[in-house]
């Protein structure tokens, strides 16, 4: 629900303590969440979301491809409606310490033309991604 998901954004932005990542020492880099609200995040992705991926060798190239793991297949028109399907033994079923078990689930794999203006400079990821994020707060 709406009101739900902007108390989690609200935490998310301002938390009452410092996130970490599995130890207190690991803390996650700016930013921790991209943006309060948005309409279509499939959509978002594909068009807006700044990419961990090189900018194409060739200049002139409009679009790179770009994997995509979902959990619910695609209608079958569109692109990037064939997937492959593939098993992921991630869902946790007990944290007990010396008894932790997960099951699994499926996911599917499809490769998609994106705009190649998101991709960019590994070493700049994190400038573009908090531009990213930021650009919400100023619009």
């Amino acid at each position: 629900p709406d009101g739900l998901a902007e108390q989690l954004a609200a935490a998310l932005r301002r938390p009452y303590w410092a996130p970490y990542l599995g130890r207190r020492s690991c803390a996650p880099d700016e930013p921790f969440l991209l943006r309060r609200h948005v309409d279509d995040p499939e959509m978002e992705l594909l068009t807006g979301v700044p990419l961990s991926a090189a900018e194409p060798r060739d200049h002139e190239a409009e679009t790179i491809a770009v994997q995509f793991l979902r959990e619910r297949p695609l209608p079958e028109s569109g692109p990037g409606a064939a997937a492959d399907v593939i098993e992921v033994n991630d869902m946790p079923v007990s944290f007990a310490p010396h008894g932790r078990t997960h099951t699994g689930r499926r996911l599917y794999r499809t490769i998609e033309p994106v705009s190649s203006a998101l991709a960019g400079p590994q070493k700049a990821l994190l400038t573009r991604l908090i531009d990213y994020a930021h650009a919400e707060e100023h619009a």
